[in-house]
């Protein structure tokens, strides 16, 4: 199978994905931080129907307007409008870590939207204490300053970006370079990120545990969190966060938190398939 291209135009940006047609129902992926579209290549590849994006600022999608923002729930209307001009009333939502932590978000606001929830190792954001919340507005206006206008650093050859994203991430180089050949592109002296340096600054404000606990009680649809043994299922507040999940399946595999890359790819769909089939 291969992948078609797609772009749509959501707000003035030109949001890219990659579109799987396969022998399932239809999904909406999104990546993590960081990561891009192919993240979910060997998803698709297996026969799942999945319309994976570039979130705005990521590979080859445009970055966001200088006075907008990156916070978690910024992008759920892009969400809803990629949904629309596809046609779709009801969405089976695919999350990768911070991208399963939009969906769920997005998820238990419109209920009425989405289908089902599928979560790849990641499931809520880490809680911030009330008293840390000034702190935490604080630290966005630093990094908003310090990263409006920093550019990309520029790595000597592609070989080297590639290595340096497998050594801080963990992951392997096959699924480095997956992740390289469409989130880096050539520039004078060498290649860089095409991410969006403002990616990388800090929330404007973070949920608290009793949001988190709220967002997770109000979940109707079905859901379903496939962890990484070496990944979200050593979160330590893991259970007693899911136990509010009103339609809750867990499942656990093994490999790191990018396993949905790597070996555990096929077994990942295998779970997938089964649960749209329910």
């Amino acid at each position: 199978m291969t992948a078609e291209e797609k772009i749509f135009g959501i707000d003035g940006l030109k949001i890219h994905a990659r579109w799987w047609q396969g022998n399932t129902e239809p999904l909406l992926a999104v990546h993590g931080w960081l990561d891009n579209a192919a993240s979910f290549d060997a998803l698709g590849e297996s026969g799942l129907t999945l319309l994976a994006l570039d979130m705005p600022g990521n590979a080859l999608s445009d970055d966001r307007p200088p006075h907008a923002t990156y916070n978690i729930w910024d992008d759920l209307p892009v969400l809803l409008a990629v949904a629309d001009q596809m046609g779709w009333d009801h969405i089976n939502l695919l999350g990768h870590s911070r991208g399963a932590m939009m969906s769920m978000l997005l998820a238990a606001s419109c209920p009425e939207r989405v289908q089902r929830l599928i979560c790849l190792d990641g499931l809520v954001p880490g809680a911030v204490e009330l008293e840390d919340s000034p702190k935490q507005l604080g630290d966005f206006l630093r990094d908003a300053r310090l990263l409006a206008n920093k550019p990309n650093k520029v790595y000597s050859t592609l070989e080297e970006l590639i290595e340096l994203r497998r050594k801080t991430t963990g992951m392997s180089e096959a699924a480095s370079r997956v992740l390289a050949e469409r989130g880096a592109k050539a520039a004078q002296g060498g290649w860089i990120w095409r991410a969006d340096q403002r990616l990388k600054g800090a929330s404007a404000f973070k949920l608290s545990k009793p949001h988190i606990e709220a967002f997770l009680k109000a979940l109707e649809p079905p859901v379903m969190l496939i962890a990484a043994e070496k990944g979200y299922a050593q979160y330590p507040e893991l259970d007693e966060l899911t136990a509010l999940i009103p339609q809750f399946t867990r499942q656990t595999l093994s490999g790191g938190h990018h396993f949905h890359m790597e070996d555990s790819a096929a077994d990942i769909a295998a779970l997938i398939r089964e649960f749209l089939r329910r």
